[in-house]
């Protein structure tokens, strides 16, 4: 069953909350396989969550889509037909299977490796520090989690290597691209608080992305961005997709996605992979843009050479941004203090010694401090 629940979904209801389970999802995808005689990506249900949003990416493909409905309907004795039908690596086979639920990890590997040199610096303080100290110092630990995660991801990107621009489907270089591909999805939730800012920019520069001046980019929603190329003053929208890899015919084809200068991408939109946004180009929301579809880019010819600042002129002022970041990192100490509370709580109920994190990573005990005074009047001498 593809959904526990019988009820009508909504076109603009994620189907994930309709009751579409992870199993429900790979059922789905094999249908869509065979009901249009093409190979989609494993997270089409991921970047398309929605009805609406499939619709669009089918009728961005509606090319594809009819010229493998009129190859399936070439005669079965067609030699041409059964010479384009060569065996496909299989997606259920043992080993794929197994690679497919490793890159489930990707996302708590991606924020343990972020939250634990934050646990051992806190630990660490708190040797020296007071539990009040501690917690104005909350927005020092978001800023630390936040270059941790940018740092293992330039790392990771950089070690990778580059992914061929085509391989077939569950090959060895499609399980490194969607490696990638999950590790760059895990930033939505860490690096969310630096969306439109200076160094979400210059994070995106670190992994291979050429990106202009006074760019603005409210989505991190942004995959292989070796391929991207955004000009001057270009706004991309909160939650834009921006995704250079599409499934065509049982592979993975990379292609370079190219924004000209003073271009504005709306909220939720996905402009794949070949599209060419020329200047002053605006994107509605939601629309899907692959090799600049029909209908779906407007010219907007009114945005001077400021740049399109209008279109987003309610987005809050620096101020506000700082006052924001500032709430979250005094969310993320309560938090963290909360968390050790409950830890060192059942600890003591249990009668064990509270635990330490910089005791376990550095390996330096969780020996109590040792006192500066030992009086010997207080200690009792021992007879003989």
């Amino acid at each position: 069953m593809l959904f526990a629940s019988s009820e009508a979904t909504a076109l603009d209801q994620p189907l994930f909350d309709a009751g579409l389970d992870s199993l429900g999802a790979v059922e789905l995808i094999e249908r869509f396989e065979q009901r249009f005689r093409i190979s989609v990506s494993p997270t089409l249900l991921y970047d398309h969550p929605t009805v609406t949003a499939l619709k669009s990416y089918f009728a961005a493909h509606a090319t594809a889509v009819a010229e493998h409905v009129a190859d399936s309907a070439a005669p079965i004795g067609d030699p041409a037909s059964h010479a384009q039908s060569a065996p496909r690596r299989s997606a259920l086979s043992p080993a794929n299977t197994v690679l497919q639920l490793l890159g489930l990890l990707v996302r708590p590997m991606v924020l343990a490796l972020s939250v634990l040199p934050v646990l051992v610096l806190l630990d660490l303080c708190g040797r020296w520090l007071s539990p009040p100290e501690l917690l104005l110092m909350g927005p020092l630990w978001l800023a630390l989690f936040l270059a941790n995660t940018m740092a293992i991801i330039v790392i990771i990107k950089l070690g990778c290597g580059r992914v061929k621009p085509s391989c077939e489907l569950w090959s060895f270089d499609y399980f490194r691209w969607l490696f990638l591909h999950n590790l760059f999805r895990s930033l939505e939730m860490p690096l969310g608080v630096l969306r439109g800012t200076l160094l979400l920019n210059i994070f995106y520069r670190l992994c291979g992305a050429r990106i202009g001046r006074r760019v603005r980019l409210y989505s991190v929603s942004m995959q292989d961005v070796e391929l991207v190329s955004i000009g001057d003053d270009t706004i991309i929208g909160r939650d834009a997709n921006i995704q250079p890899a599409q499934i065509a015919d049982g592979r993975l084809v990379r292609q370079q996605i190219r924004i000209d200068n003073r271009c504005v991408i709306g909220e939720n939109a996905s402009i794949l992979g070949g599209a060419h946004l020329p200047s002053g180009t605006q994107i509605a929301a939601l629309a899907v843009v692959g090799n600049l579809s029909p209908g779906a880019a407007t010219s907007s010819s009114d945005i001077d050479s400021s740049g399109p600042r209008a279109v987003f002129s309610d987005e809050p002022g620096p101020a506000p941004r700082l006052l924001g970041y500032l709430v979250i990192g005094y969310i993320v100490s309560v938090a963290i203090a909360g968390g050790v509370g409950f830890v060192g709580a059942i600890t003591e109920a249990t009668g064990a010694a509270p635990p330490s994190v910089a005791g376990l990573v550095l390996g330096l005990g969780g020996r109590a401090p040792v006192p500066l005074e030992s009086p010997i009047g207080d200690q009792e001498t021992p007879r003989l």
